[in-house]
């Protein structure tokens, strides 16, 4: 397995995106992900080489949130790495397919129909009457 030094550690913070955050004995980089979550990791200056690879698989998983392939690709290609995004709630006021159907009855075209988010807005858009009376 290829195992990173600090160099390493550095690219991959800058092609994905952290900020670094202070530079004492060590650098501090983080990074908030979509979801408000904040990663930090603590990288060490100079050259130093990660000889266990039991702990480079756990600064991926627990402090970089990636996987050692994603990390050299990151390293290796300037990528960013693919995180989950959050799940969209559910609508509060769901709109009924009914409604979606008497809309477009209507002459509203499909992509504004997909544009509404609430019951309460697709029920002003059908009191508005016909697209093309």
């Amino acid at each position: 397995m290829r195992l990173p030094d600090s160099k390493d550690l550095h690219a991959f913070c800058k092609a994905d995106g952290w900020s670094l955050e202070r530079e004492t004995g060590h650098a501090v980089y983080s990074k908030t992900l979509i979801t408000g979550f904040v990663l930090t990791t603590i990288v060490s200056h100079g050259n130093k080489q990660i000889h266990d690879p039991d702990l480079f698989a756990r600064i991926c998983r627990e402090e970089l949130e990636c996987t050692p392939a994603q990390f050299w690709d990151a390293v290796d290609n300037g990528t960013t790495v693919p995180r989950p995004q959050p799940e969209q709630p559910e609508p509060e006021d769901p709109i009924p397919l009914g409604l979606i159907t008497a809309l477009s009855a209507q002459g509203h075209p499909m992509d504004r129909i997909s544009q509404i988010r609430t019951k309460t807005e697709a029920l002003e858009l059908l009191h508005q009457g016909p697209l093309f009376p």
